[in-house]
């Protein structure tokens, strides 16, 4: 089975979800890939974007003058600091490009597996 795999790689090789161009590695090019982490450090409890100077893990402002009701918000990308995940929410949305919501949905699990969350949970889609 593996060599069949490899075959069809060789004679269709992987293409990028959002602009068609070869892949290197995973399912998007260069200028698409998903980023791994998100830029700068973040609040812990609503994962804004802090201030460089500030540690990561630092509450904001916002949160200590006025605390969510809820305990903790988990983002995996930030949609206006990082243009390729923007182009793949805005894809997925807009066109309902199955394969990028499937794609975005396994890496949704990825990061909520990693950060050890067990219960339901609440995702907003911009």
């Amino acid at each position: 089975m593996r060599l069949l795999l490899e075959f069809a790689e060789l004679v269709w090789p992987e293409r990028c979800l959002l602009c068609q161009a070869l892949c290197v590695a995973g399912p998007c090019c260069a200028v698409h890939a998903l980023p791994d982490a998100l830029p700068g450090p973040r609040c812990p409890r609503c994962a804004a974007r802090l201030a460089d100077a500030l540690p990561d893990g630092t509450e904001c402002a916002r949160c200590r003058r006025d605390p969510p009701a809820f305990h903790r918000a988990l983002a995996c990308w930030d949609y206006w600091a990082q243009p390729a995940a923007r182009e793949h929410v805005l894809a997925a949305k807009h066109r309902w490009r199955e394969d990028l919501v499937r794609y975005l949905g396994r890496r949704l699990g990825g990061a909520l597996a990693q950060h050890g969350v067990d219960r339901p949970v609440l995702v907003p889609v911009p």
